[in-house]
């Protein structure tokens, strides 16, 4: 009778222990905020982390993609102080956010925003996806102790920059330029260098004051640029090779750590399956815009290779300052990689 009691106590306790099959049966709900648009740009990749992850999770994670209801392009357009903010809090679970962000929390994501560093999207792939991209998504985790990147997205890949009529055919017409003040320190310090004049305001507004003639240009990528409204006030759209707009689907980590194993697996292989659909998708609609650009009354301007050399040499001071910071060998593992 006592070892049926025994028995029976057992059993009880284990029955009340949690198992990981208790865990997969608990509901997750996430609050994404995807802070970049245009909504065209990213819906293909959003539609698919969700659908995906809710499928292979059985519905136990429940997607909720935060959206902007006032816009049909952009989704909480220039929002990622307050969505940065929200997932460190645990607000919301995920965000995607713009790297010169990030770098607010940790300052060595600026080196992606160096001038002139990458070659082509390769180039860019190729140094997101591999040591560097690594080095970074763990020195961002051990800085801020609670944001994990997923994934490196590209939010239209190069920019350029529209101009009303300003052609940039020399390294010397960057100083024809007033731009709206970058958000990364880094790009700042390149704007300096060649002469750039700056203004404090935002996207939208810098497309206000080109409309209105105060200004003679604003930076952005083609997917952002045709849906800007814009298309009949530009009329050149120069390309430079300068800078990349990137961003990285990021999550809380205390909640990413809270996830049975297998959902976390779930959702690291989909955060970046959804970013390389980004990517691709930054790649075609920029190639379908570049194709119609006489249909669409603005003219391309490639600056010259000998141009960017002599840019190139111009920045040479940002890369002075900011190599002992970086480490001069992040950054040459970073160049060699277009090799």
């Amino acid at each position: 009778m006592q070892n049926f009691k025994s028995i029976l106590l057992l059993s009880l306790i284990l029955v009340s222990l949690p198992t990981f099959s208790n865990a997969q049966d608990r509901k997750y709900k996430i609050k994404w905020t995807v802070a970049h648009g245009p909504y065209r740009l990213v819906q293909k990749a959003t539609d698919q982390f969700i659908q995906n992850v809710q499928k292979r999770t059985n519905g136990a994670v429940e997607i909720q993609l935060q959206k902007n209801e006032e816009s049909p392009y952009f989704i909480l357009q220039n929002k990622n102080k307050e969505a940065l903010k929200e997932l460190i809090l645990g607000k919301i679970q995920m965000a995607q956010i713009y790297t010169s962000n990030l770098a607010n929390y940790y300052p060595d994501m600026d080196i992606l925003h160096l001038p002139f560093l990458f070659k082509n999207d390769e180039h860019v792939f190729k140094v997101l996806d591999g040591e560097i991209g690594q080095q970074l998504t763990r020195g961002l985790l051990e800085s801020t102790g609670n944001i994990r990147n997923l994934a490196y997205t590209y939010c239209g890949g190069f920019y350029m920059i529209a101009t009303r009529n300003t052609e940039l055919n020399t390294a010397d017409d960057f100083a024809k330029l007033t731009l709206v003040y970058p958000s990364s320190r880094v790009t700042k310090e390149a704007y300096n260098a060649l002469k750039i004049k700056t203004y404090a305001s935002n996207f939208s507004e810098s497309l206000k004051k080109v409309r209105s003639k105060s200004v003679n240009g604003f930076e952005s990528t083609f997917p952002r640029f045709a849906n800007s409204g814009e298309l009949g006030t530009v009329k050149v759209v120069n390309l430079t090779g300068m800078n990349v707009l990137m961003s990285g689907i990021i999550i809380n980590d205390e909640f990413f750590r809270r996830l049975p194993a297998e959902y976390q697996k779930i959702i690291s292989e989909e955060a970046m399956s959804a970013a390389l659909v980004e990517r691709a998708e930054s790649i075609r609609i920029s190639n379908e815009i570049k194709a119609q650009s006489a249909k669409l009354d603005f003219k391309i301007v490639q600056l010259p290779r000998e141009e960017v050399e002599r840019a190139q040499k111009m920045v040479e001071p940002v890369y002075t300052k900011y190599g002992p910071l970086f480490g001069e060998d992040k950054i040459k593992k970073i160049i060699d990689a277009a090799k």
